[in-house]
């Protein structure tokens, strides 16, 4: 754990928070750098499973655009967390959840 998953761990937290800026509370850049590592972790360890439902995404073929997939969306997801940050700093949105700041009112 502590020789090869902490360091990881560590590694992806910190280019979420690169992403996601300084002033972004911790809990939800921990939160965040969880959903970016969740990915890999569901395909080691239910890889079997998703191979079996979904053989044409993975598989030695094309796991090169499975890594750009996992890449992409996540970049994406980090962006729009920053965007909904700010625009909630400007008062453009609401929030439903007390507290984080980051749960856009979609009504």
């Amino acid at each position: 754990m502590d020789e090869l998953i902490r360091p990881r761990s560590i590694y992806v937290r910190n280019i979420v928070r690169d992403i996601l800026g300084p002033h972004v509370p911790e809990e939800l850049v921990e939160h965040a750098a969880l959903s970016v590592g969740s990915q890999w972790f569901i395909l080691l360890y239910c890889g079997e499973m998703i191979r079996r439902l979904h053989p044409h995404l993975i598989g030695k073929n094309n796991i090169e655009d499975l890594i750009d997939h996992i890449t992409e969306f996540s970049l994406a997801a980090l962006r729009g967390l920053k965007k909904q940050r700010k625009a909630h700093k400007r008062g453009e949105i609401g929030h439903e959840k007390a507290g984080d700041g980051m749960t856009a009112n979609m009504d």
